[in-house]
This record gives structure tokens, C-alpha cells and sequence, in this order.
């Protein structure tokens, strides 16, 4: 592992975060709040950023296979480290509740401990541009870390981003230039069309925030009195949260022939909406929970908002018939485009594993028949699909492993399946679905366990099973 290289990357970040700062301390001073605990938090981690790219900087490097890996899991935890100092030092969080906050919103899981009602403004703010940045440094670990380790961590970025990533510095920060202004085109999107649904500048602006992060949060107003093209405008904007921010890339090297019918993973994904929200809607109508009016408006919305896992949820969703809640934890499960920034196992993952079974039949009917896979025109290569069926088993160990230890605590079985996967879907309204809306109550040892959740769930699950052998080998070699 080359540290040299690992603290320059961090210190990177660490310098990006202190800026974000600026905005929560503008926002304090104009709406006279205290800004102390904002002005400490931006001096500590500009001081320990520029020491790490001072003290580690190089003129160029390639990133090492094993600094990437280790670098994945640490990242979370050092930034949520200096994003927790604000709830510090406001004193309204003891540290492992600000923590936990922390790494929620870098994570854009969305599990928030503190509420807009009793909590200052510049906090809330803070926490938002905790969730954006976590956007934004996930889209850009995505192509510069993640595509380190493929194909070995099997099939991270779709056909369309293949190529893109070399493993040197220069090409790192130009990639990393790249994400930041297709991410801040997109949020600045959404902004105006949340502006255009009706929302005031300052709510459009955090919504913004946890929509092209795929955040979330609990809505400021209940679905279905939305009017009908203010929710129309609300779902396209969630929808574009959840495709794959790659897609917009050719757009910055001045290519914009982007084809809309070459691009099968989207294809599915905008077909899974419309057919599952119909469901949604045509089962809602049924059982006469809403009238036909609102079961399309709540279906739509939700089906978008489950789907690219952004969570936006109202507290009632608890109370939906059982199969609109099965169906709203299956679209957490699955996720949107594999390029976006929202968790789950991803449409593209979907369609490979199930074109991988379907080759396995064949070949178990015609032994000697030589079928490959393919998505659209794109050849997927033989070492990225075979390790899909394996990252669909850890998903599955993990989802029921971890469900049998939060059930330790208390949990009914649906609850702790509820937190399993919300945590490692990044996206917290997975447990909303089943009525856990306040997670301050969590005891110390579920909080902790969780931020473990979130942790494997923003990193693929992959970069923390190699540490997992890594660290099992050098045991069993050492004894």
C-alpha cells in the first residue's frame, strides 16, 4: 500500500469538504445563528487537508491496486469524521450521534437524527451538503477507484463508462473535473425544476441537494395533494437522480450524438418504473386505499423515489397495504442505472445475472453451444458477469446475516430486514416502510452496527470482502 498516495487522495477530499463550510457559515451569519462551531470545523479540516497534500504530494503517480481497496472503506470514515465537528461543537449531537448523522448523509442513506423543527437552519443546511458532496465523492470513487478494481469487483460501471478510467494522476483529477461539472449541471437541473413544481428557492435548493445524491429525506408535504404537474415535474427530477451520470459525459468532449435507444440499462429502468408504479396504482385503487387519483399520483411518486433509492417517504407509508410495501422494498433492493449515485444491486447487475442464469440453461441443454452476453450491441466480457451471481449472493448473506443480529436488539423481523437494507441500499426510507421514523433511539451498539451497514453499502460490498481475505490470510499465515 502506498501512503503516500493514500493521504494525498484523502487530503484532497478533506480540502474539497472545508469549503462546503462557506456556504453554512453565510447562512448562520444571515440568519444571525451561532457560526462558531462552523468557523472551528472549516479551520481543523483545511489545516489537516493541506497537511496531507502537502506532506504526501507528488508530481504524478499511478493508483496501486491495494491503496485503492483500502482507500474505498476509509474514505467514509474519515470524511464523516470532520463532517460530524459542526453537530460537535453546536452541542447538539454527542459524538457518536454526530457521527452517525455524518456518515448517513455522506453515505446518502438519509437516516437523519436531527429534525427541521429543532434544529438550527445552517445545521440542516450543513447535513444537506454533507449528503450532496457524499454524491459526488461516491461518482467520483466510481471512476477512479471502483474502475481500478474491475473487472475483478465484477461489472462496476456500465458499457457506456468502459474505457474512460487510466490509473495515473492526470487522468484522475480530469475525470474527477469531468463528474463535478456534470453532478453540479444536474443538481442545478433539479433545483429548477423543484423551483418550477412550486417549492420556495430555499426549499428547491435542498432538495436539490438529496435528490442528485440520491439522499432523500421525509417530504415537506404529503404526495397526493400535490398538484398534478408539480408532481410530474418532482418525479423527473428523481428520475434523473437515479440514471447514470456517465451518460451525460460525452456531452463535455463536445460529442452530442448521445443515443437514448442504444441505452438498454435505461431503457429497463424507465420500463420498470411505468410498469411497477402501475401495479402500485392499480393495486392501491383495488383495495381502495386512495381513489384513482391519488393511487396514481402516490404510486408514481413512490415507485420513482424507491426505484433510484432517494427515499423521499411521508411517515404514512407505514401504513400501505403489505404489497405496496413489498414492492416499494424490492425497488430499494435493485436500485437505479449503475452509474447514478444511489446503493442496491443496480439494474445493469440485474439484467447481467439474469442473462448469466439464462446462458447457464442453455448450456445445460446444448453443453457444447458457446453463447455469450451481451447488453444491447456491448459485449459484456467473461471475467465482469461471473462475478455477478457472486455479488448477488453477498448481498443476500449479508442483507439476512445482519437482519438475525439487529433482531438481537428487539427488532421484529421486518424491521431489522427493513434497517438491513436500508443501510446497505443507501437509501433509510427502507425502514420508514415498516414505522422506524426516529433513529436517535437506537441503542449505541445498533448505531454502530449500522454505520458498518452503510459503510459495505456505499462500497460495493467487493473493496471490503478483498480487506476481509486480505486481512484472514495474513492471520492464518502468521499462526
Amino acid at each position: 500500500m502506498d501512503f503516500r498516495v493514500y493521504f494525498y487522495i484523502l487530503g484532497l477530499f478533506t480540502l474539497f469538504q472545508s469549503l462546503l463550510h462557506l456556504p453554512a457559515i453565510a447562512d448562520a451569519l444571515y440568519l444571525s445563528e451561532n457560526v462558531v462551531p462552523f468557523v472551528f470545523s472549516f479551520l481543523f479540516t483545511f489545516i489537516i487537508g493541506s497537511i496531507c497534500v502537502y506532506f504526501h504530494k507528488r508530481n504524478n503517480y499511478t493508483l496501486p491496486l491495494m491503496t485503492g481497496v483500502y482507500l474505498l472503506p476509509s474514505l467514509w470514515i474519515w470524511m464523516a469524521f470532520f463532517g460530524m465537528l459542526p453537530f460537535v461543537f453546536s452541542g447538539m449531537l454527542v459524538p457518536l450521534d454526530a457521527f452517525f448523522e455524518s456518515i448517513s448523509s455522506l453515505t446518502t442513506t438519509g437516516m437523519d437524527i436531527i429534525h427541521h423543527t429543532n434544529s438550527p437552519s445552517s445545521l440542516i443546511l450543513w447535513r444537506d451538503l454533507l449528503k450532496w458532496s457524499g454524491g459526488l465523492y461516491f461518482a467520483i470513487m466510481l471512476l477512479t477507484v471502483f474502475s481500478r478494481l474491475s473487472p475483478r469487483a465484477g461489472s462496476i460501471l456500465s458499457m457506456s463508462s468502459r474505457g474512460i478510467f487510466r490509473p495515473s494522476h492526470n487522468r484522475m483529477l480530469s475525470i474527477s473535473l469531468d463528474v463535478f461539472k456534470i453532478y453540479s449541471l444536474l443538481s442545478l437541473i433539479i433545483f429548477c425544476l423543484f423551483y418550477l413544481a412550486g417549492f420556495p428557492i430555499y426549499s428547491s435548493l435542498k432538495l436539490a441537494l438529496r435528490t442528485v445524491s440520491t439522499a432523500g429525506a421525509i417530504m415537506p408535504s404529503t404526495i397526493q395533494n400535490l398538484p398534478l404537474s408539480s408532481l410530474v415535474l418532482c418525479i423527473i427530477a428523481i428520475l434523473i437522480g437515479g440514471s447514470n451520470l456517465m451518460f451525460y459525459h460525452p456531452l463535455f468532449k463536445k460529442n452530442y450524438n448521445i443515443s437514448f435507444k442504444n441505452d438498454k440499462e435505461l431503457h429497463i429502468y424507465l420500463a420498470s418504473f411505468f410498469v411497477i408504479a402501475s401495479l402500485f396504482a392499480i393495486h392501491m385503487w383495488s383495495t381502495k386505499y386512495f381513489d384513482l387519483n391519488q393511487s396514481v399520483k402516490v404510486a408514481f411518486f413512490y415507485s420513482a423515489s424507491f426505484l433510484s433509492t432517494t427515499g423521499f417517504a411521508t411517515k404514512s407509508i407505514a401504513n400501505f397495504p403489505e404489497f405496496d410495501k413489498f414492492l416499494m422494498l424490492l425497488l430499494l433492493f435493485f436500485g437505479g442505472c449503475i452509474g447514478s449515485m444511489g446503493g442496491g444491486f443496480r439494474i445493469f447487475r440485474l439484467i447481467v445475472l439474469l442473462k448469466t442464469v439464462s446462458r447457464g440453461i442453455r448450456q445445460m441443454v446444448h453443453p457444447h453451444q458457446i453463447s455469450d452476453i451481451r447488453l444491447g450491441k456491448n459485449l459484456i466480457p467473461v471475467n465482469d458477469f461471473i462475478y455477478i451471481p457472486v455479488l448477488f449472493f453477498s448481498y443476500i448473506f449479508i442483507i439476512f446475516v445482519s437482519s438475525a443480529i439487529l433482531s438481537l436488539d428487539g427488532f421484529t423481523m421486518t424491521e431489522a430486514l427493513g434497517i438491513s437494507i436500508s443501510c446497505l441500499t443507501s437509501a433509510g426510507s427502507g425502514a420508514m416502510i415498516y414505522g422506524i421514523n426516529e433513529f436517535s433511539t437506537f441503542s449505541p451498539f445498533i448505531k454502530t452496527f449500522s454505520i458498518i451497514l452503510m459503510i459495505i453499502g456505499r462500497c460495493e460490498i467487493f473493496p471490503v470482502m478483498i480487506i476481509f481475505f486480505k486481512i484472514k490470510d495474513r492471520i492464518i499465515n502468521r499462526w
